[in-house]
């Protein structure tokens, strides 16, 4: 099953003051990293903030300024981003390459972590990765909610839509198939951007509701890497536990070097946010 981040921040600088800059760096390829900087021409705290930005790979097309506005009420904020682009052929290649669909998933992560923020109780949980050998690497983490609705979260298509892939790189859900039962199979396909349909399919090896579940992935050259996750309930809260053992040394690797783990803490994140409104919803009927 996929849990590889596809698109990376590799490098991050802020000095956040009039006349400061900044430098976003991303990639899906750190050899061939996608730069974003500028300079901070207003900031005033917390309802304005106003600055350049510049796609270091395209100079010649020239600086965008992007205005953010921050207006309160309630208890909630109204964010308004205006971005004027340097020309009509820079807005239409910004649009066509996806800009809106990105902005959207962008501002759910960035609602998602203000909640966060807001109630660092539901969220103080912690995400572990440990290489156990030369194949296997383990994955610890408290989900807050009981073993039952993690280990359905895990099983149905509805809510593995809901959490599984992390957000930031921008993969969404063209399908999923699982049919959970010893021997049944499963089959994820997602998109990201223009790119051609990304598809993970293995089997499943032991369903033991809600305590134990064993799959194989199929769809590496390599080789069936096989995923044994383990779910344990104590006081409303599951410790999952993931156990992935590769094929073979060199796959164990190229994984953990595509930011797989990274990818893993974001989508256990995602779980655990899915949990708790799931376990709101039961509270609530």
């Amino acid at each position: 099953m996929v849990g590889a981040q596809v698109v990376r921040r590799l490098e991050c600088e802020i000095d956040l003051r009039e006349g400061g800059t900044y430098r976003y760096v991303f990639g899906r390829d750190p050899h061939r990293p996608m730069v974003f900087s500028g300079k901070f021409t207003e900031v005033v705290p917390p309802s304005r903030l106003v600055c350049t930005q510049l796609f270091e790979p395209e100079r010649g097309a020239g600086e965008a300024v992007v205005t953010a506005t921050f207006e309160e009420h309630a208890g909630k904020t109204r964010l308004v981003l205006h971005q004027l682009f340097p020309s009509k052929e820079a807005l239409d290649g910004a649009v066509a390459s996806g800009m809106e669909g990105g902005m959207r998933v962008t501002m759910d992560q960035l609602d998602e972590l203000v909640l966060t923020l807001r109630e660092p109780t539901t969220m103080k949980n912690r995400t572990t990765v440990e290489r156990k050998s030369e194949r296997e690497v383990v994955v610890r983490r408290t989900i807050n909610g009981p073993a039952r609705l993690v280990f359905d979260a895990f099983t149905k298509p509805e809510l593995l839509k809901r959490w599984w892939a992390p957000k930031s790189t921008g993969l969404f859900f063209l399908s999923c198939e699982a049919d959970v039962r010893v021997g049944g199979r499963y089959r994820f396909v997602f998109g990201l951007g223009d790119s051609p349909p990304m598809a993970f399919t293995g089997k499943y090896v032991e369903v033991t509701p809600p305590a134990r579940l064993v799959w194989t992935s199929d769809e590496s050259e390599a080789g069936e890497s096989v995923t044994t996750v383990t779910f344990e309930e104590k006081g409303g809260k599951t410790l999952v536990v993931m156990s992935e053992v590769h094929p073979s040394k060199e796959a164990c690797d190229a994984n953990l070097a595509s930011g797989w783990d990274q990818g893993m803490r974001e989508t256990l994140d995602q779980l655990d946010e899915l949990a708790v409104a799931l376990r709101s919803d039961v509270t609530r009927s």
